[in-house]
């Protein structure tokens, strides 16, 4: 019966292909491979290392009227592991018809979180870099309001305009 397959349906060679040839298309798959290998480590670079803006997750309290020495909180809940926030303070004047307080209004911060560092005093407007505990998925912040002239009516409303997650 094989006989008679081999014999109603010849066998065809294909052919053959030069060395050359199999040679340039080896190396053009690899380059292709390499490219698309490099696209997708170069993704997963960014992923891992991209800033985020979580300044949406940002829940405060005890933040409007806030006296010198008073104390605003707030609390960030994230989902990515980063290694650093970054966070922009604001501060207004409460009561802007007494005169401006803001030129001598410093905010002293203070993680709540175990294992992050001491109080870290800011101007309102810069950014502050606070290191996050390993895998930590929360942040609570202290901020005691602080004036330079030591005046105690000057009352501020204390915010957050940026807060992002980042690695470094």
């Amino acid at each position: 019966m094989l006989t008679g397959a081999g014999v109603a349906f010849p066998q065809r060679r294909f052919p053959p292909i030069k060395r050359q040839v199999v040679l340039r298309l080896t190396l053009v798959l690899l380059a292709i491979n390499a490219v698309i290998t490099l696209s997708w480590l170069g993704r997963q670079q960014y992923q891992t290392n991209r800033a985020i803006d979580i300044t949406a997750q940002v829940h405060s309290s005890n933040h409007i009227n806030v006296q010198p020495g008073g104390q605003a909180r707030f609390d960030i809940q994230f989902d990515a592991p980063r290694s650093h926030i970054v966070i922009v303070f604001t501060a207004q004047d409460h009561n802007p018809e007494i005169g401006t307080c803001l030129h001598n209004t410093r905010l002293a911060v203070t993680p709540r979180s175990v294992g992050n560092p001491a109080t870290v005093t800011v101007t309102p407007g810069e950014p502050v870099s606070l290191p996050l505990v390993n895998k930590a998925r929360d942040l609570s912040l202290d901020v005691v309001v602080k004036n330079l002239r030591e005046d105690s009516n000057c009352a501020v409303d204390v915010g957050i305009v940026s807060a992002r997650l980042t690695n470094g």
